[in-house]
């Protein structure tokens, strides 16, 4: 059972909010428990850009534990549970993006953000310092659209959980997503992750994802202010013949086997870039021209919005030796590339 303080209360709460954040917030109902410092927020609407995009977020329920001893010394220790919510951050090729101002920045000439949760100084005896110890977000959803490297990501199912104790420290997960990569078939995507956040700096140590066609290892960074920036460290377990129905459906060749990715992936503002080495115990390839096998396959490649290319390709052939090269592969027609056999 809740009490509802009136629309005074909630004024001020949107107000502030939406002075804090530069953007548009409005906010269904809050009601105030029995037991004192328990208040639930419903119906939060956090707007996009402009009036007329989706809205940034929105929430149905918020459930807020506010520590009244912490009060005593102007300090919000605040605990937040959050369920069936939507997040959709944008970031377009000019470098604008959606994602407010949750860190709040210093003046130009300071490069660090202000930290939300420092302790006020003896010089600053009248700041009151807000703290989230604990958040809980379940039955999420999370998409980012970057139109600049036309790739975008669905968190369908998302749970999420945060945690302060020395730093902000906490794990993600999600079931039924999925990733597009520029105009390729979407590919369905499971994910877990434990992160750290540094205000706006989200460290990924560890990511775990299923993805259509592939089972992958990653470590990384992502700036929220910057959304189109971002890099991985990964290792991933490729079904070869399912990519190539996803990213060479239109090609004449089909191909058999499975294959290991070891590299980096970097996002940027108009662009990707997937480089790295990729080995095959046996890598088929159907052709008008025949039926070839390849055992113990190796090679680098690079793989950009125009551009694959892979070189140092080694493998046997028939008892020989192989050693291939190819150029804009699949990107470009015709693609170019060099065949060499030795025996």
């Amino acid at each position: 059972v809740t009490i509802d303080p009136g629309p005074l209360v909630r004024g001020r709460a949107e107000d502030a909010a939406s002075n804090q954040l530069d953007r548009e917030v409005s906010i269904g109902r809050i009601g105030m428990y029995l037991m004192p410092g328990k208040f639930l927020v419903e119906d939060l609407f956090i707007a996009g850009l402009t009036p007329d995009d989706e809205p940034f977020m929105t929430a149905e329920r918020i459930a807020i534990s506010v520590d009244g001893l912490a009060l005593l010394h102007r300090e919000f220790l605040d605990d937040g549970e959050m369920t069936s919510w939507r997040m959709r951050a944008e970031s377009y090729a000019d470098g604008t993006q959606s994602f407010p101002a949750f860190v709040p920045t210093r003046s130009s000439d300071e490069k660090d953000p202000l930290e939300a949760d420092a302790s006020p100084t003896d010089e600053d005896d009248d700041r009151w310092v807000a703290t989230l110890r604990h958040l809980g977000a379940t039955q999420g959803e999370f998409v980012l659209d970057d139109y600049g490297s036309n790739f975008g990501v669905v968190c369908a199912n998302l749970t999420v959980s945060i945690t302060k104790i020395f730093d902000y420290r906490g794990d993600a997960s999600c079931t039924g997503g999925s990733i597009r990569v520029s105009d390729f078939e979407p590919m369905w995507m499971d994910m877990a992750t434990n992160f750290l956040l540094d205000g706006s700096q989200v460290y990924l140590s560890r990511v775990n994802v299923e993805t259509d066609g592939a089972s992958t290892r990653l470590v990384g960074d992502v700036d929220m202010r910057n959304l189109s920036e971002m890099t991985y460290e990964l290792e991933s377990d490729i079904d070869l013949p399912r990519l190539r129905e996803i990213f060479f459906a239109d090609d004449g060749f089909t191909a058999s086997g499975e294959a290991h990715f070891t590299g980096t992936f970097h996002k940027f503002e108009d662009g990707y870039d997937l480089s790295g080495a990729i080995t095959s115990p046996l890598f088929g390839l159907d052709t008008d021209a025949g039926q070839f096998r390849f055992p113990s396959l190796e090679g680098q490649l690079v793989w950009q919005r125009d551009r694959f290319d892979m070189w140092d390709v080694t493998s046997t052939l028939f008892g020989g030796d192989v050693r291939a090269e190819l150029k804009t592969f699949g990107t470009k027609d015709p693609w170019q590339g060099t065949f060499d056999a030795h025996y």
